[in-house]
């Protein structure tokens, strides 16, 4: 409690004084020593000084401060050795020094398909399939479970570094809350984690940007993402209300056809195995 109160008054202090570079080492402290107060930081921050001229001073130290924070987890979660930096860039309610957990999870119950190790059946007598959808029934993995998590976790970080930079580019103006967002507590739980679901938004932005080129091709793929999680199914049914908006009969047709599909596959899915 005496550290919180001392952490809050540390960061009023810094946002009053007009000091930038106290100001961003501040930042870059908070961010790979005391994360959970970042938000915090952020917060007073924008209240106090977003009316200021020299609010945008900081912008490019910010920009540098968020591409090395993704960068030392990119290398943190490569080497074992660098797991007080990999622990250090999370917050404090993540225990362990496993590198995306929740990946190795997903990748574990593909494995569990090809194999019968430890772990793969449930003491309800259940297999361990994590996804929760039947299409990860079908996608069996046989190598090295630590090395592909570790493959697609740091594939997925340099395409985070990548969107950030494309978006505080295209949205020059909102950097402030860009970089907050892509520093909070929630996409700090994908990114320590790696939640399955990150990589699924991924794919389906690429499918979603594209989309006028591809349209039906994408909404294949969006399909395909509904059949092993449930929420991309939502996806479909935009793009099936915004092709009636826009008069395409066609691509109305088709993603109203893959959104049947989609759920009825779940529902049958529920109902027989459940």
């Amino acid at each position: 409690e005496d550290l919180f109160i001392y952490n809050i008054y540390l960061i009023v202090f810094v946002t009053k004084l007009n000091n930038n570079y106290l100001k961003i080492v501040t930042f870059f402290y908070f961010a790979f020593f005391l994360i959970d107060y970042l938000p915090f930081l952020f917060l007073f921050e924008y209240i106090t000084n977003k009316n200021k001229k020299n609010f945008f001073d900081n912008k490019i130290p910010l920009q540098i401060l968020t591409v090395s924070f993704y960068l030392s987890r990119f290398i943190a979660g490569l080497f074992s050795r660098l797991d007080d930096l990999w622990i250090r860039t999370g917050q404090g309610v993540y225990a362990g020094y496993g590198r995306y957990d929740d990946l190795r999870k997903n990748i574990f119950g593909s494995w569990c398909l090809e194999n019968n190790g430890e772990g793969c059946i449930m003491d309800n007598g259940m297999p361990f399939l994590p996804g929760g959808g039947i299409l990860e029934r079908y996608l069996p993995f046989n190598g090295d479970i630590l090395l592909l998590t570790k493959i697609l976790g740091s594939m997925s970080l340099i395409l985070v570094i990548g969107s950030y930079i494309y978006l505080i580019k295209k949205y020059e103006s909102k950097f402030f809350v860009i970089t907050f967002l892509f520093l909070s507590p929630p996409m700090n739980y994908l990114i320590f984690l790696l939640n399955v679901d990150l990589i699924i938004l991924f794919i389906a932005l690429g499918c979603l940007i594209n989309y006028k080129k591809t349209p039906i091709f994408s909404s294949f793929v969006i399909f395909l993402l509904s059949l092993y999680k449930l929420h991309p199914m939502g996806l479909l049914l935009g793009l099936a209300i915004f092709a009636l908006k826009e008069k395409d009969r066609k691509i109305f047709l088709v993603n109203s056809l893959l959104l049947i599909i989609s759920f009825s596959t779940f529902l049958i899915d529920k109902l027989v195995n459940d």
